[in-house]
């Protein structure tokens, strides 16, 4: 055998001579040292486990060790009395960790102290070979520092000085002398330290609890504040999955509180939709297989609705095994998210709808204009033809012909106008330039009828923000129905009004007037409020219509005010959000066509 062998085995004997004895340590522990009394603080219990743990200790080495040592000496009245002295104190110090044992962990330290002082005291007393016993003293302070305040340390200091300066007086001058010199002395510069360390040692934890404090505050604040909640799941000893933790936004997010049952499998049902809860669990398998996953689901919400969350799942690994020790985890309320892209998708679908009744129309109208083109070819053909017949006479059949198909190409233009209304292409436009298209294309049809077309600008031009061939045709519509309804010398006047908050274009006229039962209802489609006019002037209901369309494009408004026999008044209002970008001085401010 080599002796590399020979230290090995060694080795394997001593870690395992090792291991045997920290599980003994720790069978002992178990059995006697860990307090086995309910804490509602945690900071409570690692008091009383330090207690337990010290006054256990204290005890092994106090009431066996010790005893055990000075009966191998050789016996006389000092080994005697130390070894019963030691012995005494330390059934005392178990008799005191027994109450740690059961949470009373205060008391088993005032118990513990008063037996060392004692025992110390006795000591100091009765044995007259040494003084450095009174040394001993400094384990009352030391084992006080840790679970109590700086003023019950000065308490214990004090008193322990006093006890030392009566011991000096009552024995023997010498020994008392001796007392003061060392021990006393030394007591109080070690005491005087071990309170300065103490006191900066609290000083320094008050400071990180409030900074904790301060941080668990904020992180309240902030859980109370978002609708996300967190938490943390791990395997238990039987294989569950359970929340180590969960923040309080849960309950407010399902309203449903995470009680002391808190096994994955438990809560699931009563959160997340059923269809779902499957594809939860699988997602969740994959997270302890060590994959970062992302799922969607309905849950419950506290109105008994469903919503939709969304859960990130993020694993951690033992850093030397490779393992997954637990899963962090993020829900997320993404119902509002859900809901705009199903609006999305509805608005998608609608756009899709009117797009295909826009090419509907369209496709309408070419076919019907293609058609009255035909008619009207043949009605010219046969008007040449007749002409040369002047027996026969069919110009008012031909007449009305033409009047039926003028009808309907104004009409289909219409249809296609409102089919092309929410094509909307904004542009700078001059409200002067758009005046006097519309004067121009006018002027002749309002000279016919001897009407009055008047236009009104401010002296500096407007300029908007608009589609232009869009509210020019609604200027259209409302001219068109003004020389309609407006008699010989009457007026029609088209002005700018500004306001505080809009920009007015208004066409009045001094014709028939609207009837109030009809001016609620003048700008729903199709909507005629004189069914007896004839097919010349009447319309199937678009025109006043199409304007409302058109300002609803623009998000602006149309109103109507009118008197029957005083004519009729209509605005079309432009928000301020169609910004003029400048202004051009006009060399005239009103236009009159006569």
């Amino acid at each position: 055998m080599t002796k590399t062998s020979i230290s090995n085995d060694m080795q394997h004997t001593a870690v395992g001579a090792s291991k045997k004895i920290y599980a003994l340590m720790m069978a002992i522990w178990q059995r006697w040292g860990e307090p086995k009394a309910a804490f509602e603080r945690e900071s409570d219990l690692y008091r009383a486990r330090f207690v337990s743990a010290c006054l256990l200790s204290l005890f092994l080495v106090v009431g066996v060790i010790l005893p055990f040592r000075y009966i191998l000496l050789p016996i006389d009245d000092q080994t005697f009395l130390r070894s019963i002295i030691t012995f005494l104190a330390g059934l005392f110090v178990f008799f005191a960790q027994r109450f740690a044992y059961r949470g009373r962990y205060m008391v088993a330290s005032w118990m513990a102290i008063l037996t060392a002082t004692t025992a110390v005291t006795t000591a100091a007393i009765f044995l007259t070979t040494r003084i450095d016993t009174l040394y001993f003293y400094l384990i009352v302070p030391i084992f006080a520092s840790a679970i109590m305040p700086v003023r019950r340390l000065i308490d214990i200091t004090i008193f322990h000085a006093g006890i030392m300066l009566v011991i000096a007086a009552v024995i023997e001058p010498e020994r008392g002398q001796r007392i003061l010199e060392e021990p006393f002395v030394n007591f109080l510069i070690l005491s005087f330290i071990l309170i300065v360390i103490v006191t900066y040692r609290n000083y320094v934890e008050r400071q990180s609890w409030d900074r904790l404090r301060e941080s668990e505050k904020r992180h309240r604040v902030v859980t109370e504040l978002i609708s996300d909640y967190a938490y943390s799941m791990r395997y238990d000893k039987n294989g569950n999955v359970y929340f180590e933790w969960m923040t309080d936004s849960f309950e407010r997010f399902t309203g449903q509180p995470l009680h002391n049952e808190n096994r994955v499998s438990h809560v699931l049902p009563s959160f997340a939709h059923p269809d779902d809860q499957e594809r939860l669990l699988q997602s969740q398998k994959l997270a302890f297989m060590g994959q970062t996953n992302v799922e969607e689901a309905r849950y419950y919400r506290p109105d008994g609705t469903f919503g939709w969350v969304e859960i990130h799942r993020k694993p951690e690994l033992d850093p030397e095994t490779g393992e997954v020790i637990r899963v962090y985890g993020v829900g997320r309320d993404i119902t509002a998210r859900k809901e705009s892209e199903a609006q999305v998708e509805v608005i998608a679908l609608q756009k899709g709808r009117l797009r295909l009744t826009q090419e509907f129309v369209h496709a309408i109208s070419h076919d019907f204009r293609t058609s009255l083109s035909n008619i009207e070819t043949n009605r010219y053909l046969v008007e040449r033809k007749i002409s040369k017949h002047p027996e026969v006479d069919l110009s008012t059949n031909l007449d009305i012909i033409q009047l039926y198909i003028a009808r309907m190409t104004r009409q289909l233009d219409g249809l296609a106008d409102i089919a092309d209304i929410t094509d909307i292409v904004m542009q700078e436009t001059s409200l002067a330039a758009l005046f006097n298209t519309i004067k121009l294309l006018y002027s002749t049809n309002a000279n016919a009828k001897h009407i009055q077309l008047i236009t009104t600008l401010p002296e500096h031009d407007v300029l908007l923000w608009l589609d232009r061939s869009k509210v020019q045709i609604a200027l259209q519509r409302l001219i068109e129905n003004s020389l309609v309804y407006t008699g010989a010398g009457g007026h029609i006047v088209l002005e700018m009004v500004d306001t505080v908050d809009s920009t007015i274009i208004r066409v009045t006229d001094d014709g028939e007037g609207i009837a109030q039962e009809h001016i609620p209802y003048i700008f729903d489609l199709f909507y005629r409020g004189d069914m007896s006019r004839d097919v010349h002037t009447g319309g199937i209901g678009i025109g006043l219509s199409l304007v409302r369309f058109v300002m609803q494009a623009h998000n602006g408004d149309v109103t109507v005010t009118s008197t029957t026999g005083q004519g009729a008044s209509f605005d079309l209002i432009f928000p301020k959000a169609h910004i003029r970008s400048r202004t051009t001085e006009l060399p005239d401010k009103s236009s009159v066509i006569h």
